[in-house]
């Protein structure tokens, strides 16, 4: 029996000048787009991400942007690396809370969980942090949203 080791992603990120090429073809391939040129503002996101993920989080990273692209330039709006990593207490780049109305950029710029987590914080304040009141007007349980504020680091006096 031998041990091999394999360095993860974060610690060889030199490996991404081979691994990107490769994976933009084979979805490429998959998808019948021709994503071909990789612009130099991608090359340093790329490199300045820590990739908790791994090699399997580059992977769905390409997928998605070669998928979602519109033309031969790979599209650096959608690679949402790390935005979801907002202190809290503080609004997302481009996510804007003001009385009645919450905005939300929708240019790929924020994930998912960066949306949910600056809604439900303008949520609770709205509703002075009161979680059965928040859960009611959201039409969800205070359960559900208990285990939302738990995972967001969002504040409550309730």
């Amino acid at each position: 029996m031998f041990r091999l080791e394999l360095p993860p992603l974060r610690r060889r990120k030199e490996d991404l000048e081979e691994l990107l090429p490769v994976l933009i073809h084979e979805f490429n391939l998959r998808s019948g787009h021709r994503v071909e040129t990789i612009p130099p503002s991608v090359w340093s996101r790329l490199g300045a991400y820590d990739w908790p993920g791994n090699v399997r989080e580059l992977r769905n990273l390409v997928e998605r942007c070669v998928l979602l692209a519109d033309g031969p330039v790979f599209p650096e709006r959608w690679l949402n690396l790390g935005e979801a990593a907002a202190p809290p207490g503080t609004d997302p780049p481009g996510a804007v809370a003001d009385g009645e109305r919450i905005c939300l950029p929708l240019d790929g710029s924020l994930s998912l969980e960066a949306m949910e987590r600056h809604v439900l914080a303008a949520f609770l304040k709205r509703n002075a942090d009161n979680v059965c009141l928040t859960a009611r007007v959201l039409s969800t349980t205070r359960e559900k949203l208990r285990y939302r504020v738990r995972k967001y680091g969002l504040k409550t006096s309730d």
